[in-house]
């Protein structure tokens, strides 16, 4: 078959809903591109793949933003690659037990929530999953892990998606690579209630002394995983120097055959202190690193100026709690859930944090 265009397929305004595919197909290749028949076709539904087809083209159903459905036959055994890049309508897919590598980008920018991947698949291509934003959960099949090109998953996802794993194999997924980057592994059969033999990591603890961050836990051997991002950017300004910056703190421990811990998070930052010196017009100003965590709505801040005022608001502006620092600490119980933002006000900086 040849294409219709340089950027749309054969078929692209075809009013098609439903195809049903019963046989393996060729197209043509320009510049590096396979122009599938299908391409851009935006009325596609819903896609069959029958048993006689052995392989999805490149490019099969690139840009097919309306299509939601997809069966695919039990003799396929390859994914091309962008075979359905850009479907943005695509939410679940099961992939048969027949199939042994999905391609690059196979179903990068699709509406993904969910995929089972066969123990048949042994490689995922570069960016397979790359921009699934909504992409929350994965369940592998195989006891052996399968290999992953990069820029496959965010930190993002790292942190929040769930793998599901067989069970007997969450030490083989924490060791390797890619599989490890992922905070929440879990057996089957253990995700509601986890066998009275497997235990959990202790969550970590996170505490600021002599310059710097100690992060503890009780769980022997286990080891801590912590990802730091600076939300404010330093600047200079005309005749002033801005030398603070926020630090968010964000924590987990895992151990072979240990399931992975609660995540913790912390917020670190320097607000200034009483005091300061101007001297060869040089600016000198005193500040205090404070520490701030969340738990079950109680906000707990760790160092800053005895007697300095804290107030937490919502980010709609209505107050939600206050406190005076007092010996180092103050405690403020605000009500807020899991989730949602809180702001705190302390010694002239405002400061967001998301409720744990």
């Amino acid at each position: 078959m040849g294409y219709n265009s340089y950027d749309v397929g054969l078929f692209y305004d075809c009013p098609l809903e439903s195809l049903y595919l019963g046989r393996n197909i060729q197209y043509e290749t320009r510049y590096d591109y396979k122009y599938s028949p299908f391409r851009n076709n935006k009325t596609l539904k819903s896609v069959t793949i029958g048993n006689s087809v052995t392989s999805i083209g490149e490019y099969a159903f690139y840009d097919c933003r309306g299509l939601t459905s997809v069966t695919i036959g039990n003799s396929v055994t390859s994914i091309g690659n962008y075979a359905f890049l850009y479907c943005s309508g695509l939410t679940s897919i099961t992939i048969p037990d027949s199939v042994t590598n999905i391609g690059s980008g196979a179903f990068c920018y699709t509406g993904l929530t969910s995929i089972t991947i066969p123990n048949s698949v042994t490689s995922i291509g570069y960016g397979a999953f790359s921009d699934c934003d909504s992409l929350a959960s994965i369940r592998l099949l195989g006891e052996t892990p399968p290999t992953v090109g990069s820029d496959n998953f965010t930190n993002k996802q790292y942190m929040n998606m769930i793998v599901y794993v067989p069970k007997g194999t969450l030490a083989t997924y924490q060791a390797a690579d890619t599989w490890k980057n992922f905070w929440d592994i879990r057996e089957e059969g253990t995700t509601e209630t986890p066998d009275e033999e497997v235990k959990k990591c202790a969550t970590p603890v996170i505490t600021y002394s002599n310059s710097g961050l100690d992060i503890t836990l009780e769980t022997d051997g286990a080891e801590i995983h912590t990802y730091i991002t600076c939300s404010d950017v330093d600047s200079f300004n005309g005749d002033r120097i801005d030398l603070s910056a926020t630090y968010n703190i964000t924590a987990y421990a895992t151990k072979s055959g240990y399931q992975n811990s609660e995540t913790v998070t912390a917020t670190l930052c320097w607000i200034a202190v009483s005091g300061g010196s101007e001297e060869n017009c040089i600016i000198e100003v005193e500040a205090m690193p404070v520490l701030i965590t969340c738990d079950n709505g109680t906000i707990i801040i760790c160092g800053g100026e005895d007697g300095t005022e804290v107030a937490v608001y919502t980010t709609s502006g209505v107050a939600v709690g206050n406190a005076t620092i007092t010996n180092g600490n103050a405690t403020i119980s605000t009500g807020l859930a899991k989730g949602e933002i809180a702001v705190i006000s302390i010694a002239g900086k405002g400061i967001k944090v998301v409720m744990q």
